[in-house]
Order: C-alpha cells, then structure tokens, then sequence
C-alpha cells in the first residue's frame, strides 16, 4: 500500500512537471519578418558592420536566461551590398567579429535551412569557458543572425533550452 501512494505520488509530480520552455513567448519582428520563443523580456539594440558598399546594421533583441545568452537580429541588405558580395562572404561577414574578439571556431558547416543559404557554426571563447553557437541564415534579401552564448561545462544541461530557442526560428515572405 505504501509503495502504491509513493508510486501516485511519483507520477502526479511527474504529470506536474513541464517543458520550462512552455512558458517561454513566442516574438513577432515584423520589421524583419520572422518570430522566434524565447524567456522573458528582449532587449533591442543594433549593431553595425562596415562593407566596401555601405553599412550594414543590424538590428539585435537578446536576453539572458538560466546563465545562458540568447540574441536574435537581422539586418535587410541592400541590392549593392547582395551584388557586391557572394553568399559565402555576406555569411561569413558575421563570424569576423567573433575571430577580432579572440574566439576559436571549432567547426562549420555550409547548410541549407529551409531552403535558404545557412552557416553554423560554433566557437571557443577566448577565456576558455564560453561556447559561442551562431547560425547565419541569408532569406529573402535578408541576412538573420541567431547566436547563443553557454558555458562549456553547462552546455549539456543547457541544450534543451538553446535548441529549443534555435529549432523555434521561422521566417515569414512578402
């Protein structure tokens, strides 16, 4: 009998328990046409980057949740910036302040995300500690960054939320 309200309660606590991310909201940027889920409340801000045609300036909303940083932003490329450059380059344009900075890319991969021209890729901080994940994605004539900084020693316990933040990304045409 003990071990039969044990095992109850076991499973009415189980029951209980939900995905943390199940709270999250889902964010709606129809300036740059897409959404994405992430915890709490976003913080806008931008960031330039000098090309030969003109800047590109990003426009960036990030938040810090459970030790981990979560950043999503876009930056709509205009026509000479997409002439003047091939996909590679307006991909990588974004890898190159994170090897100014002193991070190690410690893998990439040249994909396609939802039939989009994408780059992963991953990256060692420079104190040793941090782990820097981005995903470019180039979409329509616009040129989305995600990015998610954990520490390596949490990076296993923390997947479940940097994937669930990653894996939510949509974009939207028109």
């Amino acid at each position: 009998m003990k071990n039969a309200i044990l095992l109850c309660l076991g499973l009415t606590l189980l029951a209980g328990c939900t995905d943390p991310t199940e709270t999250w909201s889902r964010y709606d940027f129809p300036e740059g046409k897409y959404s994405i889920v992430a915890p709490g409340t976003m913080r806008e801000s931008t960031l330039t980057y000098p090309t030969i045609h003109g800047e590109i300036i990003f426009s960036l909303n990030t938040i810090e949740f459970a030790g981990i940083l979560f950043s999503v932003g876009h930056a709509r490329l205009p026509n000479d910036v997409i002439k003047g450059f091939s996909k590679d380059d307006l991909l990588a344009m974004q890898m190159i302040f994170l090897a100014q900075e002193g991070y190690t890319e410690i893998g990439s991969n040249d994909t396609l995300w939802q039939g989009h021209q994408a780059l992963f890729s991953d990256w060692d901080g420079p104190n040793g500690r941090d782990r820097i994940i981005l995903r470019s994605i180039l979409a329509n004539g616009t040129l989305y960054r995600l990015l998610v900084a954990v520490q390596k020693d949490s990076l296993e316990t923390e997947r479940s939320y940097f994937e669930a933040f990653l894996d939510s990304f949509e974009t939207r045409s028109g």
